[in-house]
């Protein structure tokens, strides 16, 4: 990311709470922090379990091809044939996004 060309300042204001607010805003915060690093290490393990994968493999062996203004028909199709072999490794893994958000909403059901 370039640097800004403007001057800029950060300001931390104190919040003014009661000490029972502050306590609630501590538990969320921390629950937030415990959901965070509950779907980093899900995200993780399925990414190495997408790693492993035979799919995975056969998809990074295959020809990259190219996209944009100076590629053939041929490296266009080379190309999105890689990109259809990962996305296939991705859902045989649920590796997808969406996939982490349904493991993320399970965690509503617990005491958080």
């Amino acid at each position: 990311m370039p640097k800004a060309k403007t001057d800029s300042f950060i300001v931390e204001i104190p919040l003014k709470i009661t000490p029972l607010e502050k306590k609630r805003l501590l538990a969320r915060l921390e629950a937030a922090r415990q959901v965070y690093n509950a779907c980093l290490g899900e995200s993780l393990k399925r990414l190495g379990l997408l790693r492993q994968s035979k799919a995975y493999q056969a998809a990074q062996k295959m020809p990259r091809g190219r996209t944009g203004k100076g590629a053939t028909q041929k490296q266009r199709e080379m190309a999105q044939a890689r990109a259809r072999a990962f996305r296939a490794a991705n859902a045989a893994v649920s590796s997808r996004e969406y996939d982490l958000h349904a493991y993320a909403k399970q965690l509503n059901h617990c005491w958080l």
